[in-house]
């Protein structure tokens, strides 16, 4: 399976951190892999599990298109007004390889850099060619 062209940068992050995978997972990045999902906006939290789903697919022999990879569990997160459950997937990032903590990482610090961007560029005021930063 080629992923190239549906998600481009996994085999550039791949490429730069092929040389990690033998090395175990410390809990600091854990910590910090865990901190940087949870700040992540739905979007963001969508597509750390694109890359979860694409590494499964990849590399486990035995990875099947319709389970939950590296031994992900659906959890109940609330229930809404209507009484349907709304469900997410909880991981392990203890049973993730390294390069994939590695590459989602990389991921979560490019994308939070564009969420900040996307925030920064939403409070200015473009008027007559010039910015002007608007206060709040």
């Amino acid at each position: 399976m080629n992923s190239g062209g549906f998600f481009p940068l996994y085999p550039d992050y791949l490429a730069q951190f092929k040389d990690e995978i033998d090395r175990p997972v410390t809990a600091e990045e854990i910590n910090d892999l865990k901190k940087n999902i949870i700040t992540l906006d739905k979007q963001g939290q969508d597509f750390v599990y694109a890359w979860v789903r694409i590494h499964s697919l990849r590399t486990a022999k035995d990875a099947k298109l319709l389970e939950i990879p590296y031994e992900g569990s659906i959890i109940e997160t609330k229930v809404c007004e209507n009484k349907d459950e709304l469900k997410t997937i909880k991981f392990d990032l203890r049973k993730w390889p390294l390069i994939l903590c590695k590459m989602v990482d990389r991921f979560c610090k490019v994308h939070l850099d564009r969420m900040k961007n996307d925030e920064y560029r939403a409070s200015l005021d473009i008027s007559g060619g010039t910015a002007v930063r608007q206060s709040k």
